[in-house]
């Protein structure tokens, strides 16, 4: 990991235990509340430095692809836009949120912009991406401000993700895999619609992880 990278996640705790701190006191003793939220989301994913591995696939018998380099450094795992669901519970009391969730993000893109010619073990072979997804389990705290029906709020995230990719090497498939961890900082709004339902837009930054970049908009219900 980039140091520079674990510095702005350091920050990021220790701004979130300070803001946590603050509006506790500010508290109310009933002021509790569970809430589910349901997300559409769009965001910009980098795989340049995920550990993928070779799990398996008639390619691997090809010399040099089990270690191949070179093709995760190209599009798309330099840089991607992926669109996905999220579902998301979450307990927010005295003005803190505690949230645990489950999202799945899917890549888009063009067949010519994933193919390439790349040399393995002194072979030139054609090289493409098949598909490439991330099952990801998030937890996240933070702290929730109220103001009418507008609520502000701020989380650190911490995902959990299950990547996983299948490329073609000469027409022949391969599948790699990797289980990485990463920080996101998220800021957002939720308008109330009545009857303990809300709209939210937030957005949301990676410090550290795959994650570059990210939005979401949600319907959340909110039980007392």
């Amino acid at each position: 990991m980039r140091p520079f990278h674990w510095v702005q996640a350091t920050r990021a705790w220790a701004l979130f235990v300070f803001v946590a701190g603050v509006v506790a006191r500010e508290a109310r003793a009933d002021d509790s509340q569970f809430q589910l939220s349901f997300s559409m989301l769009a965001t910009n994913l980098s795989y340049g430095d995920t550990p993928l591995a070779f799990k398996g696939g008639e390619a691997g018998e090809l010399p040099g692809v089990s270690q191949m380099v070179e093709p995760f450094e190209s599009t798309p795992f330099s840089g991607v836009r992926a669109y996905g669901l999220r579902v998301e519970e979450r307990c927010v009391s005295h003005h803190l949120r505690l949230g645990l969730g489950f999202q799945i993000a899917l890549p888009r893109w063009s067949r010519g912009d994933v193919t390439g010619t790349y040399p393995i073990a002194g072979v030139d072979r054609l090289v493409s991406a098949d598909a490439l997804s991330s099952k990801d389990v998030r937890l996240s705290v933070g702290a929730d401000l109220p103001l009418g029906p507008v609520h502000l709020y701020g989380d650190l995230v911490g995902t959990l993700r299950f990547i996983s990719t299948t490329m073609r090497v000469d027409g022949a498939a391969a599948t790699f895999a990797a289980t990485t961890f990463g920080y996101a900082a998220e800021l957002g709004a939720s308008l109330d619609l009545g009857q303990d339902v809300r709209l939210a837009l937030q957005a949301e930054r990676g410090l550290v992880g795959e994650q570059l970049w990210g939005a979401a908009l949600s319907v959340i219900f909110a039980f007392d």
